[in-house]
């Protein structure tokens, strides 16, 4: 080799020396950026796998709005129980099995209600097979419920998919009551009742000129209620995802569907939520304004004890009623169904075909708490008040990074506030009464949320619609 081809050779190979150390630095750097990305793409991964095991309670939740039933010997069974039957173990396995979450002490409250509820209907009653339907009846609609939501909806992703369907639903179903407020004919319960048997139609009197729609449930107050559960759900859930306009058309529908039904429990959860919405937003002055609002609760109850002449829970329910009959007889209700309870403080009386009343009373029990009392004990009922006071408690003391889950986190909490008032008035059964305690077990996955975790996907709020961190 020449002394030129030497010369024109070396610069060649600094060249290629520059370049290979470009490249591995290049590759370092790239290395180092998807190491600082690895968490956010874990904790987007986190939030995202669940969306795709979400059938099981989408399948749970459209159950829960067929208005059939199937006999299976003389016990009458629901689609909504068999979906809770078949998924029952395993999603107990699951939870107990599970990385992402632990056990909490609201699991051990809702399986210490669910015994004590089964304790009381086998006490009350014998061992035979009229005994065992209602039981395992019980375990379903309480502790089956709850933990398939455990299992399932644990993610932001799954409780958006929660809210949408139930969203869904209340929509497609209110297009058909609506005809059924104005006609008295309900479309729903003939189409179903073609191939299955369906509940009976309620025959009731009619309100403001209309019939009480009742959907594709049991009774009009069960409709209106289900349909009022997502009205705070959707009013702060849609929040990062839909345009202000959007969000309120279709809140419109979900009042629309809640009107319809002429149920004061209904109204009574709607005036609450919108309550605790405006609350929230027009109360600024002070970090701790739901402490002020209990302090304020507190205060006004002692305040109306001292100056009235009746009890603050018959002032309370005779404003919280259509009119003065309707508050009478629940007052009356009241009265001696806590007799009863006080003649069975301990296990209550089961599923009671009978309590004593005056002759011309009716039969009803217009009040959830208190008929849970009355069925099953004290114990039962303390267990149930602190299983929705841990659950009110801990998500009322989260905090988190994410403004999404902020906003998931403040629709349960007036959704099940608004609930909780009207079920002073009501009582819930069948298939609603199993969405109730489902919806307690949907709310867990927000408490093990990390301070750090971003927000959900990319669906981050724009700065219109971002809100300050309650």
């Amino acid at each position: 080799m020449s002394k030129t081809e030497v010369t024109h050779t070396q610069p060649k190979t600094h060249a290629r020396k520059r370049m290979s150390a470009t490249y591995v630095d290049q590759l370092s750097d790239a290395r180092s950026m998807q190491q600082n990305d690895q968490p956010n793409q874990t904790i987007n991964q986190d939030l995202t796998q669940e969306a795709t095991f979400a059938w099981p309670f989408v399948v749970y939740q459209l159950t829960i709005c067929m208005p059939i039933f199937i006999y299976v010997g003389a016990s009458r069974v629901a689609p909504y129980k068999i979906i809770l039957l078949l998924a029952f173990l395993p999603c107990v396995i699951k939870v107990i099995m599970s990385k992402q979450t632990s056990l909490k002490l609201g699991d051990a409250l809702i399986v210490g209600y669910t015994a004590m509820a089964a304790i009381s209907i086998m006490i009350n009653k014998s061992w035979t097979e009229n005994t065992i339907e209602p039981v395992l009846s019980i375990i379903l609609e309480t502790s089956g419920s709850y933990f398939l939501a455990r299992a399932f909806v644990n993610s932001p992703a799954a409780f958006k998919i929660l809210i949408q369907t139930q969203l869904l639903l209340v929509i497609i179903v209110g297009l058909f009551s609506c005809y059924e407020a104005i006609s008295g004919t309900n479309i729903l319960f003939k189409f179903f009742g073609i191939v299955f048997q369906t509940f009976a139609i309620s025959d009731m009197a009619t309100r403001l000129g209309l019939h009480r729609a009742q959907g594709t449930f049991e009774h009009p107050i069960l409709y209106g209620v289900y349909s009022s559960m997502a009205f705070g759900l959707c009013f702060y859930g849609l929040k990062t995802t839909h345009t202000t306009f959007q969000r309120y058309r279709r809140l419109a529908l979900v009042l629309l569907a809640t009107f319809i039904s002429l149920s004061t429990g209904a109204y009574i959860s709607i005036v609450g939520q919108l309550a605790f919405i405006a609350w929230d937003n027009y109360i600024t002055f002070t970090k701790h304004r739901w402490r002020l609002l209990i302090a304020l609760s507190i205060l006004a109850y002692f305040v109306v004890d001292g100056l009235s002449n009746r009890t603050p829970f018959e002032v309370f329910i005779t404003y919280l009623t259509f009119d003065a009959n309707t508050a009478y007889n629940r007052i009356l209700i009241w009265t001696y169904g806590i007799a009863e309870v006080w003649r069975h403080p301990l296990l209550g009386m089961g599923f009671f075909e009978d309590w004593i009343r005056p002759p011309w009373m009716v039969a009803s029990i217009d009040n959830f708490f208190l008929l849970r009392a009355m069925r099953h004990g004290l114990v039962a009922v303390l267990l149930l008040v602190c299983l929705i006071l841990w659950h009110v408690t801990k998500l009322s003391n989260l905090k988190t990074a994410s403004q999404l889950v902020r906003d998931y986190r403040t629709g349960f909490l007036v959704t099940i506030g608004g609930i909780l008032i009207s079920l002073i008035t009501v009582d819930l059964w069948s298939g609603l009464h199993s969405y109730f305690f489902f919806l307690f077990g949907s709310s867990v996955w927000i408490i093990d949320c990390s301070k750090n975790v971003a927000d959900y996907d990319g669906e981050r709020a724009s700065p219109s619609f971002r809100r300050r961190d309650n």
